[in-house]
C-alpha cells in the first residue's frame, strides 16, 4: 500500500530520533473506518501492521500482527523472536530483553524492541510497545572513563582527584605532545594560554570580593 501510495501517512505512527518507549494501539490495516494507527514506523525501515481475518485478510491463520521491511521494490516479511512471522501476544521483534541494570558496554549500542501486548480479534485491536534507543555518541570523538560510568559524580571527583592531578609533570605532557604535529602542538599552546588567562581574570575577580 505505502509503495503504491495507498497507505495514509497520517495513520502511521513513529517514534522521535531521540529514542522511545511506547505503548501504540493498531487498528487492522483492512479497517480504514475506524479511528486510530493502521501501521507504525520503527527504525531501521520497519513497517508494523495489525492484520485481521476479515475482508482481503479473510484466509490468513489468525489475527497477527505483522512486520514487514520494503526493498527494491518488494516487501519483506520479517519473523519475531520465536520464528513465526505471524507475530501474537507474547512474542517480539528486535533486541533481546536488556538487564536490569545493563553493562557498561550496552550504553553504547543502540537498542530497538517490539512487544506484542495483546491482540483483540473483537474489538479489532492490538497494542504493542515499542522501544528504541540509539547508540550514545561520545562528543568529538572523545574516549570516556569507564570511571565515570561506575561512579556517583561524587566518587567520581575524587578519583579524578587521585589519578589526575591538576599539574601534570613536564615529561609527562612532552611525552603526549610528541605524538601531535607541530599545527596541533601550536593549537594546544594557545588554548593553554587562554586557560591562564582566565585563570588571572577569576582570580583578580576573587580578590576584588575579598578586598
Amino acid at each position: 500500500m505505502r509503495s503504491r501510495g495507498w497507505l495514509d501517512e497520517t495513520r502511521v505512527w513513529s517514534g522521535p530520533d531521540g529514542g522511545f518507549d511506547e505503548t501504540v494501539t493498531l487498528r487492522p490495516l483492512v479497517r480504514r473506518d475506524l479511528p486510530g494507527y493502521l501501521a507504525a514506523e520503527i527504525p531501521g525501515g520497519y513497517l508494523v501492521e495489525f492484520r485481521v481475518r476479515d475482508g482481503w485478510d479473510g484466509a490468513i491463520p489468525r489475527a497477527a500482527v505483522l512486520i514487514h521491511r520494503f526493498d527494491g521494490g518488494h516487501s519483506y516479511l520479517m519473523p519475531g523472536n520465536l520464528g513465526t512471522s505471524d507475530l501474537v501476544a507474547g512474542d517480539s521483534f528486535g533486541d533481546p530483553e536488556p538487564v536490569n541494570p545493563p553493562p557498561v558496554k550496552s550504553w553504547f549500542d543502540s537498542f530497538e524492541r517490539l512487544d506484542v501486548l495483546s491482540i483483540d480479534a473483537g474489538s479489532r485491536e492490538a497494542k504493542i510497545r515499542v522501544r528504541y534507543r540509539p547508540a550514545a555518541r561520545v562528543p568529538g570523538g572523545q574516549a570516556v572513563d569507564p570511571m565515570y560510568l561506575i561512579l556517583s559524580d561524587r566518587a567520581y571527583q575524587i578519583w579524578v582527584e587521585q589519578h589526575y592531578p591538576h599539574v601534570p609533570k613536564v615529561s609527562e605532557v612532552v611525552a603526549a605532545l610528541r605524538v601531535m604535529t607541530a599545527e596541533e602542538q601550536s593549537a594546544a599552546l594557545t588554548r593553554a594560554k587562554t586557560l591562564t588567562e582566565y585563570g588571572k581574570i577569576v582570580e583578580e575577580a576573587v580578590g576584588a570580593i575579598r578586598r
